[in-house]
């Protein structure tokens, strides 16, 4: 037994040594060692989590600026508004405002800049708020009554414009009511709303302002009963200026009525010939078509082919009889 053992020992260590000496022989590929390896999640061992300003691994890299051909747009940040550069117009008109707001000024140069901005006209509309605000509050009558004028260049037919001459009638100055009475009567047609403030105006016992009135109304040109009837009565006054202007203001109303009446029956004539002209002219083109289609009726009758002409029967002629023949 011992002897068997043993032999067996010796069998088993010589194998071994066989093993070890000979060549390790390549083993042959499976599909399995052919697929591709797992992924394996960053921060695993053996695997570098990724450090900041670095691609995570996997993650699909931006195209860059030499391959694209194109660089990547930047968007540009929001820039604010740039501030509206003013025109000269609107920096003189500045100007002018400034001197007129500022009563340190000398009355003198307020007065100067009012008057050059009331000849600005209809450029100057920006500026009807401040020139009301001045003549409601300046103290200075001279510069009140320089306004009304301003108002009245600048745009009589503007509403705030309107309403503050319209105000002015009612100025506890004498000066400033004259003015505001010839300032309206300088807009002509465009002062029809303030007539009720105009004929308020005239019942004062200043005869200078009811002589200013009767011709704005004259001047107006508004020939209304109430107009004419305070005019009839201003003429006679006992006042030489305000009769004279009260006169000249009913003929300039007569005669302006007299020209309205004269261009009503002007257009309507010219009315009455244009209806006339079209009637013309309808029965002219009414006239043509029926030519036309008369021409275009012939000529379709051209086109169709033209049949001979239908022959009677002849005509036989009789032989003469022995009579007839005898008697010729």
């Amino acid at each position: 037994m011992k002897t068997y053992v043993g032999f067996l020992l010796v069998f088993l260590v010589g194998c071994l040594a066989t093993a070890e000496a000979a060549p390790a022989t390549p083993r042959k590929a499976t599909p399995k060692d052919t697929a591709s390896p797992a992924k394996k999640k960053p921060g695993a061992v053996g695997v570098p989590c990724c450090q900041p300003g670095q691609a995570k691994p996997g993650a699909k890299s931006a195209p860059s600026a030499s391959k694209s051909g194109k660089s990547a747009k930047t968007k540009k940040p929001a820039s604010l508004p740039k501030e509206r550069k003013a025109s000269p117009m609107e920096e003189r008109i500045r100007v002018l405002v400034d001197q007129i707001q500022v009563e340190a000024n000398p009355l003198p140069a307020r007065l100067k800049a009012m008057q050059d901005l009331g000849a600005l006209r209809k450029n100057a509309l920006p500026a009807v708020k401040v020139i009301l605000y001045v003549l409601k509050t300046s103290k200075a009558s001279a510069l009140r009554q320089m306004a009304t004028f301003a108002l009245a260049d600048i745009g009589g037919s503007h509403p705030l414009s309107m309403k503050g001459l319209i105000g002015a009638l009612q100025d506890k100055n004498q000066g400033v009511r004259e003015c505001a009475a010839s300032a309206l009567g300088n807009l002509r047609g465009d002062a029809k709303k303030a007539l009720p403030a105009l004929l308020k105006a005239s019942q004062t016992k200043n005869n200078n302002l009811t002589a200013i009135v009767a011709w704005s109304l004259g001047n107006i040109g508004v020939l209304s009963p109430a107009v004419v009837k305070r005019l009839q009565s201003l003429r006679q006054s006992k006042d030489k200026k305000t009769a004279k202007n009260a006169s000249i203001a009913l003929k300039r109303l007569r005669s302006l009525e007299e020209e309205r009446k004269a261009a009503a029956k002007r257009a309507k004539a010219a009315a009455a010939q244009k209806r006339a002209k079209a009637k013309r002219a309808e029965a002219a083109a009414a006239q043509k078509k029926a030519k036309a289609k008369k021409k275009s009726i012939e000529k379709k009758a051209e086109r169709l082919p033209q049949k001979g002409k239908k022959v009677g029967p002849a005509k036989v002629q009789k032989r003469p009889t022995p009579r007839e023949t005898s008697k010729r």
